[in-house]
């Protein structure tokens, strides 16, 4: 979150919360907070003014559209900094929606109510794909909260990454996985010859390894 601007904006439909908005800020101070960011020099937090935190209900803040749909995994990381200044609220967490329509709609992918402790901040990731299906508006929103009971409600977020990885398509006959067919692939290939069922280089499902698997092999040679 460090430069001079940032695409996260703060604010959301049921923000109720009337002290302790989410703020990027270069550091936390305060009853319990942190004093410095995760990564950099700036972070989103709650706090930076001395016991300034979340009253009177929810703040939150939003990533921009981020598009994922090119990925066959895709990971979401962010640090969090969470204290209640020695409290142990049940109804206050640290929340984080993930939403694959721009922020129309949105599902809960974690909750915090531990606190991280003094002047720590913990790294957390969520396998996107297991809450569901990315696609080109994928979006994170943070939330904070104080609800009924006054608590001291302190909390901060670092280092947000969507990280979508597309797995290389498989090559025919690659048998050492490294994407080439070259006389390492044959060395294996020969190594089975002979009557091998659901050995790898039965390349033609005839359940013994032969001559016609090696003319498939070498069909894409390199």
């Amino acid at each position: 979150f460090d430069g001079s601007s940032t695409l996260f904006t703060i604010g959301a439909p049921g923000d109720t919360a009337t002290a302790g908005i989410w703020v990027r800020n270069a550091v936390l101070s305060g009853c319990g907070a942190n004093t410095v960011s995760y990564s950099g020099t700036k972070a989103f937090v709650t706090a930076y003014r001395s016991c300034e935190d979340v009253d009177g209900g929810k703040t939150s803040f939003l990533s921009p559209i981020v598009d994922a749909s090119s990925g066959d995994t895709v990971e979401l990381s962010y640090a969090i900094f969470l204290s209640y200044n020695g409290a142990t609220p049940t109804d206050d967490p640290l929340e984080v929606f993930v939403s694959n329509d721009g922020g129309s709609t949105w599902v809960l992918g974690a909750s915090y109510t531990t606190a991280t402790g003094a002047n720590t901040w913990v790294l957390k990731k969520l396998n996107v794909l297991n809450l569901l299906p990315v696609t080109s508006q994928m979006r994170v929103k943070f939330v904070a909260q104080d609800n009924g009971t006054d608590n001291t409600v302190e909390a901060g977020v670092d280092s947000v990454t969507f990280t979508s990885v597309k797995c290389a398509d498989a090559v025919f006959g690659d048998l050492n996985g490294d994407r080439v067919i070259d006389s390492s692939d044959v060395a294996l290939l020969l190594l089975d010859y002979g009557a091998c069922p659901s050995c790898p280089g039965d390349l033609d499902g005839s359940g013994e390894i032969d001559a016609g698997d090696t003319a498939l092999m070498l069909l894409n040679f390199d």
